[in-house]
């Protein structure tokens, strides 16, 4: 004869008042506290080039919470997107209220990335006034099919590979010299 406890049902918590997305939070900014928002927390974090995973565990939250959030934002996007005309960027007030969060953290999050990418990329074109190979890293990325790394023995499939540039550029370096 068992002795066995049943298992324990699990108390539901209750739903909150707040979204997470909107809990506050105090972080150090340029050594003052700040009071900002979880979701601002993980936009911050994105600006200086965080992954959404360290950005959420910087916020204290979990990856999939930031996925969660996305997903909703987009959604009451793609639902206010049927009421507006083609081309135009739906606005956070045209969602409805309790969606609102969500929308303007898409647009925060997507913000924060780009311009992250882009200063990046300026700092690479930056560099390649002064190594070439920064240039070449960066064509060998952004146009594979022209200037990604090939093998030696793959010269059907067009472009250069990284020793045929290495030889072009010492050459014209050469040349520059004479």
């Amino acid at each position: 004869m068992s002795t066995k406890k049943p298992p324990r049902k699990r108390k539901r918590q209750p739903a909150r008042k707040v979204p997470l997305i909107l809990h506050k939070r105090t972080i150090t900014v340029e050594g003052e506290k700040v009071e900002t928002t979880v979701g601002d927390v993980v936009v911050r974090a994105c600006r200086l080039g965080a992954y959404r995973s360290e950005a959420a565990a910087a916020a204290g939250i979990s990856r999939p919470s930031i996925h969660n959030w996305q997903r909703r934002g987009e959604d009451a996007i793609a639902a206010a997107q049927e009421h507006i005309e083609d081309g135009e960027q739906v606005k956070p007030e045209e969602v409805p209220e309790a969606d609102r969060p969500f929308v303007e953290f898409v647009y925060a999050l997507e913000e924060a990335e780009a311009n992250v990418e882009v200063t990046l990329v300026g700092i690479i074109r930056t560099a390649s006034l002064k190594d070439w190979k920064a240039a070449a890293w960066l064509l060998a990325r952004k146009f594979p099919d022209r200037w990604g790394v090939r093998e030696p023995s793959d010269s059907s499939a067009g472009g250069y590979n990284l020793a045929d540039l290495e030889r072009l550029m010492d050459e014209a370096v050469a040349d520059e010299g004479s």
